[in-house]
């Protein structure tokens, strides 16, 4: 505990002057930490399609596919002339410049036929991380190479003729299958992209999952002295049926723990205290992981005079020094305050309004000034006023709630016993008044 002169703090109305005042820095404020495994998230309505795989020391291994309908082409509302030919079918997606892992890895992307139409079950309004579709085993399409992220505009993958003849055939009879898009669903009901699982591919792609960018084409000319070329373009549609899934093998990481852990039963989730992960939490929003902070000693700073007042305090979240060098970190990091049932109470905003996400600051050089910094001064606050009661809250640390959808970024956080350098673990810098 030291004592330290200070400005940038407004003191009106704060000092007594019948009473010796004090303002100290309290850096021994401690934070409990445990990691928390969320049974599922919501991962449909991204307009975002994640596949690959990646295998991480920490976190284990990481499969995600995709999931979603296509539309009938708008070409198929008038006749199509009989005197076509076919030319070929492929199947193509647009990079959307994110990824997770090593972007030079080699890559198998596998294009499934859906055996049924995406439909919401009675009792969900949204689809999860967690849950699939069923999909012919057999990939009507496979296309296998590098991804360039930030170059490559599309990538094509070869369909079978027999598809593109066939859809070709029902818009030239003008069949139902083909101009109604209920009925096309029935027949075709959509679309899964999945990866080849354990061909040590250490890449998870992203692509844009939203009108024309993905879409099945069928390629046609015209029999005319010019051998006009025609397309039939099935687009994705029904965004909000579109989601993405993700499996996880934890053997032989930390994480397995998990599996040993009794379900606590509805509304309750499975944690693990940081004393048994080596004094770090895990976060990654497409796996559900997710961290709670508590202030056991924050009554402490009762003790310190007749009244005391905080003026400010900050919390500094910190990755493991050693874990993110080659792994894109969380851009955004939340904190919500919840009850002890771990229900979101609130999302804890800045003073100027906004929910604040830490402002994350890289340091790309020595990586040991990475950090989260937030203003948590009326949390500190409204906390203080209800010690005593059965109603102090933690902070639940979680992604932006949009990456849960979309994205695949993991972070260990220290906590306040990671390191004794404060720049390999989680701080607490306390600003405080006191009255004797």
């Amino acid at each position: 505990m030291v004592s330290c002169d200070k400005t940038g703090f407004q003191y009106d109305g704060l000092i007594d002057p019948d009473h010796q005042t004090n303002y100290t820095l309290a850096d021994s404020l401690t934070a409990s930490m445990r990691t928390f495994q969320l049974d599922s998230v919501i991962t449909s309505g991204s307009a975002t399609i994640l596949t690959g795989e990646y295998t991480d020391p920490s976190f284990g291994t990481l499969t995600a596919g995709s999931y979603f309908h296509l539309q009938t082409p708008a070409t198929t509302s008038l006749q199509i002339d009989q005197n076509v030919i076919y030319d070929s079918t492929e199947f193509v997606l647009k990079p959307n410049k994110y990824y997770y892992g090593d972007s030079m890895s080699l890559q198998t992307i596998n294009v499934h036929k859906l055996k049924q139409k995406i439909l919401l079950p009675t009792t969900q309004t949204s689809l999860y991380n967690n849950e699939t579709w069923p999909y012919d085993p057999t990939p009507i399409g496979s296309w296998t190479g590098t991804i360039r992220p930030n170059i490559d505009s599309f990538i094509h993958i070869r369909l079978p003729d027999a598809i593109g003849r066939d859809f070709l055939d029902q818009a030239r009879r003008h069949t139902v299958a083909l101009t109604s898009q209920a009925d096309f669903l029935n027949y075709f009901g959509g679309i899964s992209i999945q990866t080849k699982s354990g061909n040590g591919q250490q890449v998870i792609m992203g692509f844009k999952g939203q009108d024309t960018s993905v879409y099945l084409r069928v390629h046609y000319h015209l029999s005319d002295v010019l051998s006009t070329p025609q397309a039939l373009t099935f687009q994705i549609t029904d965004n909000n049926l579109q989601f993405n899934s993700f499996k996880s093998n934890r053997s032989g990481t930390p994480l397995a723990a998990f599996d040993a852990i009794p379900t606590p039963g509805y509304g309750r989730y499975k944690s693990i205290t940081t004393d048994s992960t080596g004094h770090v939490a895990y976060i990654q929003a497409s796996t559900g992981l997710v961290a709670r902070l508590d202030f056991p000693t924050l009554g402490g700073l009762l003790n310190y005079g007749k009244f005391t007042k905080v003026l400010k305090a900050v919390l500094i979240l910190r990755p493991e020094n050693s874990t993110y060098r080659d792994l894109t970190l969380p851009p955004k990091l939340a904190l919500c305050e919840v009850d002890k049932y771990n229900n979101v109470l609130d999302t804890l905003s800045a003073t100027t309004g906004g929910t604040m996400y830490g402002n994350l600051v890289i340091d790309k050089l020595m990586n040991e000034q990475t950090a989260y910094t937030y203003d948590i001064s009326s949390y500190i606050n409204s906390q203080i006023s209800i010690i005593g009661t059965d109603e102090v809250h933690g902070i639940m640390i979680m992604p932006n709630i949009g990456d849960f959808r979309s994205r695949t970024d993991r972070i260990l956080l220290t906590d306040g016993k990671h390191s004794t350098s404060e720049t390999n673990r989680l701080t607490i810098q306390v600003y405080y008044l006191t009255y004797q």
